[in-house]
Order: C-alpha cells, then structure tokens, then sequence
C-alpha cells in the first residue's frame, strides 16, 4: 500500500523540482536538482520500503509506537512536495520567475577572470589558501595518537580507531592558539579551492593550472578521508560534477560513469578496509554494495529521525532554540542544551557514548526540525529549506561566472546538504564563516595585485595619473 501511494508522490515532486530546476537529467546537474536525488536517495525510498516493512532493523525495535514510522512516511511525503514550492517561491520572489532559462543561461555563459586576462593575483591567493590548509591538515595529523585512515589499513582494532576518528580528530579548542585554530578553517574550504582550481585549467589550460589542480585534488582527498569518513568524499565528487557542468555546459556520460564510478570503488574500499578492522573474515563485495546503498545511503539518515519522532517530547522535551549557537547562551546567561544528534545517540548507543565510540546519530533535516520544534518544525521547514536553497541558486545563476564563483557555487551546493539538520538554515553562522573566507581570499588577491602594479610601475618608471591610466614619469 506505501509504494502505491508514493509512486504519486514521487511524479508530482518530479514535476515541481524539474519547474525549479529547469532539468534533472544528472549530465546538467546544478544546485536545486541535486536536492531532488538527496531526497530521493536518503529520505523517499528509505521511508517507503520501512513504512512497507521491508527494511526491518534493530534500531526500530526500539520505537515504542509503530505508528511513528507512518508518521515520519507523512512527513517524508510532504518534504518532496513542499521544498519544490518553496524553490519556486523563491523563483517568483526575486523576479525569477523563469528560472529554468536563467539556468540555461548560466550554463552557457562562459567562465572569465576574477581580475585581469591572466588573474595571477587571485590563483597566487588561492595557492596560499592551498599551503596554508596543508599546515593545518599536518598539525591535525601530528597532534593525533593516530591517523585513523591508517590505523584501519594496518587493522587496528574498529573500536579504537572509531575513537580516535570522533574523540581526538578534532581537537579541543582550550588547547590550540587562536592563530592555529584558523588555520585549521582552511582545511574545510580546500574543496572550494580545489573546485575553483579546476575552473582555472578548464578554461585556460596551462600546465600550471593543471599542476595546481592536482596539488589541490590530492590534499582535498587526504583532508576528507584520513578520519574513516566516507560521506564528505562524495559529497566532494558530486561538487565536482556540478563544477563541470557549470564549467563546461554539461558532463559527458564518460565523465559522469567515471566520477560515479571512482567514488564508488573509493567508497567500497574504505568499507572493506574498515570492516575488515570489524570482522574476523572477509565481507563480500555484494555485501559492501549493499551496506553502503541500503545501510548507509538509503536509510543511514532516515533511522535517525524515526527515534526522533519516538523520543520528543516523550522522553525528551523538544529543544526549540536552546541548542542553537553556544556562544549566544553563554553572552547572554541562558541555559543551552545538547545537541539533538547527541540526545539521539544517548538514546540509540548509551553504551557507545560512554566508552567514545559513538558519535553523532545525525538524521535527514527533519529530524532536527522535530526534535526542537514539533510539528512547526515538520510544517514549515520544508518549504523554508526549498525557499533559501532557491535564493541562493538564483544569486549564483545572475552574478558573474568566474573560477571562484563556480567554486563557491558548486561547494556550497552540497554543503547545503538536507541530511544534517536545519539549524544551518535559521543560524547560518556557516554562512558567515564561508563569506568571510571568501572575501579574505580576494582581500589577499587585490594585495597582490596592487603590490604587483607598484613594483612594476617602479622598474619600467611609470606612475598612475590621475585618471588611473599609466603615464610615463
């Protein structure tokens, strides 16, 4: 009966999403499409096989009324309606109300220089951004006991490098110098470079391009799995589909088997490395395909939010904004509450919790949305998420087109990922943080550049008149 009720479901969200986004084909893939496969990968087909009762796991033993699962089915239903509205609520909001065209557009505009012809100024900026993110990620590595990524390969024990990976990968705040603290930020915004650097050898294809881009390639890679994580990596590569298209108009069925199937093999040996530290024999390849598509993408998020909708407010009381924003509680002496991921996963693995082996039970957005608003929170996030998801598509599609726009484009197209939770949308410290990095990378630039047009003017004997033009001195 749940299939047969979702199949409609699922062509009346194809419609509003392909109204949105212009396109679904995946070789046109761009900011609002690619939360169409989100949904449909981690929240609509999970939803439907468990409210048919298929997908039987332990975690659900433990919800105590089985109607919640047919509750968390409504809400998934409702969300591939109602983020599509919100999209072209946006559209209609800022004067886009042919969204598609201007999409259209975009990806036929071709990519231009941040500066000048040449845009030195802005790939040396980048390139410090590069060196100064592979300091960050050396002093991460040094100040752990262990990389976890190699304790799993020599077959480390899984409970001790699972601690590592969440205990000590990240490390306390009291114990590193405000200075090295930033440098770490960096290490998050290496994708952003890597995209941008990208952009840079497929519009001028010179062979230091191509040499900045692999640099930038490599150390992004090592910065995303060295902690077991296999998600960022995706979330990565599917950036760089998007970067392509935006780049290049669309991505080649080549390109786009090849990049599918690199992350995958990527992905099933991560998984075979890291069970292979778990089981005592080997796993099988069709087990690994099957852990990672039914265990970890389809329902991974999904478990998560059925105990949400089971625990709050019946065990816990829903959080409202108590957990937003630490430093907000403690400036004005309010009291501030855990995070609804660890209130799961105290819950789900009291065990795990208490010997640091567990991390964070994070769920589709939803799951947050309830736990600290209910039903308010079930009701107006989707259509609120669709909405600023749309905003943001549609300022990128209208502004200029050059290497660090796309870069940005494209990373924060899956960093606006429907998988976590929704305080990113209503307390977007995230956002300032990405603006901020951001406008240094140009601040730095337009340094270099004016430095660079000083020394210059110097040795030739010119100085700028007054009308900005170079005159002979």
């Amino acid at each position: 009966m749940f299939i047969a009720l979702s199949i409609p479901v699922l062509i009346v969200s194809i419609v509003l999403f392909q109204s949105a986004s212009g396109t679904l084909s995946l070789r046109y893939l761009n900011m609002s499409s690619y939360h169409f496969y989100v949904l449909v990968a981690s929240a609509f087909i999970g939803s439907t096989l468990t409210a048919q009762g298929i997908v039987q796991t332990p975690i659900l033993y433990g919800v105590s009324n089985p109607f919640v699962i047919v509750i968390g089915w409504l809400a998934v239903m409702y969300t591939m309606v109602a983020v599509p509205i919100g999209m072209l609520f946006a559209n209609a909001a800022f004067g886009c109300g042919d969204g598609p065209r201007l999409i259209r557009e975009y990806r036929a505009k071709p990519v231009e220089p941040f500066f000048e012809r040449t845009d030195v100024a802005m790939r040396v900026s980048l390139l410090i951004g590069i060196m100064l993110a592979i300091g960050a990620l050396l002093y991460t590595w040094r100040h752990l006991p262990e990389v976890p990524l190699l304790s799993v390969v020599r077959g480390q024990r899984d409970p001790t490098a699972l601690a590592i990976a969440r205990t000590t990968s990240r490390l306390p705040i009291s114990e590193r110098p405000f200075f090295v603290s930033a440098l770490e930020m960096f290490i998050v915004f290496l994708q952003m470079i890597a995209l941008a650097a990208y952009c840079y050898w497929q519009r001028w294809r010179r062979t230091s391009d191509l040499a900045f881009f692999a640099v930038a390639l490599v150390v992004t890679v090592l910065s995303l799995t060295y902690n077991i994580s296999k998600a960022p990596l995706m979330y990565f590569l599917t950036g760089m589909m998007i970067a392509i298209v935006a780049t290049r108009g669309s991505v080649s069925r080549w390109v786009l088997g090849a990049i599918g199937g690199v992350g995958l093999m990527i992905a099933i040996a991560m998984y075979v490395l890291y069970r292979n530290a778990l089981a005592e024999g080997e796993i099988g390849l069709a087990s690994v395909a099957y852990n990672l598509i039914a265990g970890r993408l389809a329902t991974g998020q999904l478990l998560s939010f059925f105990v949400a909708l089971d625990i709050f407010p019946r065990v816990q009381p829903h959080l409202w904004f108590s957990s937003t924003g630490r430093l907000i509680h403690e400036v004005l002496g309010l009291p501030f509450a855990q995070d609804y991921g660890l209130q799961l996963m105290a819950y789900i693995d009291p065990d795990g919790v208490r010997d640091g082996t567990a991390g964070h039970a994070t769920s589709i957005f939803l799951g947050e949305a309830w736990a600290n608003f209910g039903w308010l929170g079930l009701t107006l996030f989707p259509p609120l998420v669709g909405f600023l998801i749309q905003s943001v598509h549609m300022w990128f599609v209208r502004a200029r087109k050059t290497p660090l726009h796309v870069g940005l484009y494209a990373y924060m197209a899956f960093t606006f990922t429907l998988t976590s939770g929704v305080q990113m949308f209503y307390y977007p410290a995230w956002l300032v943080q990405v603006l901020m990095v951001t406008l240094l990378f140009v601040g730095l630039a337009t340094l270099i550049r004016l430095l660079g047009r000083g020394a210059a003017a110097g040795q030739v004997g010119v100085v700028p008149a007054a009308d900005g033009a170079l005159t002979a001195s």
